[in-house]
């Protein structure tokens, strides 16, 4: 009777010390789970450019956020110009804006627009490659507006090379950068992840953009309230071209306004209702291909983040190139980021140094033209 109450006994304390391994080794197991997601957690915030503080951001939300899932702190286009003023091997004068604006030469520049789109419920960053003004003109004035600095580049020579384009005789198609910019995008590499499926690219088009300055009558303040705005010109307003009426595409139109700012006769005045706006004027216009993708953010896994955006324009910038006629070429050489919070101006990222100390630090300023 001893032997068998010694035997179970120890049958009972085995079993238990079996159990307490048993539970150590799986809590070890778990511990080393829980470690090795919170590595590989880091690893996709540092790739995909957002911070702990981003997602942090998720709980001080108001309840009216977390429903509809929309995050509307997130501020790409200010990651990216920082990630390509400190840790990009790009020339610094590529991203001064102020060089970009007043200097020059500023048609050779990729535009860094960051928007919300109502209809999807999701951060949208645009890439506007801007057009030259001396690729616009069509018809008998093409080839004697080519321009040997621009590459000899007409509107067709972007879109073919930024779009792609349908070759008839070969019946293929003929990818543009479009292609390799929505590889850079999905690669799990700069994702931070393996994910199948995903709602990245959104759309490329032509389309033409104005930097309009205007007042607008606020009825609170009974006063009238200088505004200035940076957005798409819509299709009534080259249908309906008032510098030359045969002209009704969207590039004639385009340049038409553009060459009445440069040659001295002041900004064009657009016709708006009296009673809500005064004194509308359209200080720029330009031409650009648009290549358009939505954002990684908060709510939302699959899309562009600063790792991806930062390898693209680190591409633009050393290897892609626009052929022209006889062999002419144009490269993208300035970038300029725009700021998404701007409210009622257009603003851009620029730097501003501290003299005393030489430190560094990202400002928004109001972009003047």
């Amino acid at each position: 009777m001893k032997k068998q109450k010694v035997g179970l006994i120890v049958l009972g304390c085995a079993v238990v010390l079996g159990g307490v391994y048993f539970i150590y080794k799986h809590a070890k197991r778990t511990y080393r789970e829980i470690e090795r997601r919170e590595n590989e957690n880091k690893k996709i915030l540092e790739k995909s450019g957002l911070t702990e503080e981003d997602f942090e951001k998720e709980d001080e939300s108001s309840g009216s956020d977390r429903e509809s899932g929309i995050d509307y702190d997130i501020n790409l286009s200010k990651k990216l110009y920082e990630r390509m003023r400190f840790d990009s091997d790009i020339e610094l004068d590529c991203i001064d804006s102020d060089k970009i604006i007043k200097e020059g030469p500023s048609e050779h520049v990729v535009h860094i627009y960051q928007r919300f789109d109502d209809r999807t419920k999701r951060n949208i960053l645009d890439f506007l490659f801007q057009l030259p003004l001396s690729a616009l003109p069509e018809g008998p004035l093409a080839k004697n507006k080519r321009s040997y600095a621009d590459g000899n580049t007409c509107v067709g020579d972007f879109v073919k090379t930024v779009r792609g384009t349908w070759n008839d005789e070969e019946k293929c198609s003929v990818q543009g950068w479009v292609e390799w910019m929505r590889e850079i995008v999905q690669d799990p590499e700069n994702l931070g992840f393996n994910i199948k499926k995903g709602d990245f690219f959104v759309d490329s088009q032509l389309e033409g953009y104005i930097y309009l300055s205007y007042e607008r009558f606020d009825e609170e303040s009974r006063e009238w309230e200088e505004v200035r705005s940076f957005g798409k010109v819509h299709r009534t307003m080259f249908e309906n071209n008032p510098f030359d009426p045969s002209h009704t595409k969207l590039t004639e139109y385009v340049y038409d306004v553009a060459e009445a700012i440069k040659s001295g006769e002041g900004e064009v005045s657009l016709p708006l209702d009296p009673d809500e706006y005064r004194n509308a004027k359209i200080c720029d216009i330009i031409c650009a291909v648009r290549v358009s993708f939505n954002m990684q953010d908060q709510w939302h896994i699959d899309g562009i983040n600063v790792t991806s955006a930062g390898k693209i324009l680190d591409k633009i910038y050393e290897k892609s190139e626009v052929s022209g006629y006889k062999d002419g070429i144009f490269r993208y050489e300035r970038f300029l980021f725009y700021d998404p919070d701007a409210i009622d101006s257009v603003c851009v990222f620029s730097e501003e140094r501290n003299e005393e100390t030489g430190k560094v630090r990202v400002i928004s300023k109001e972009m003047e033209r």
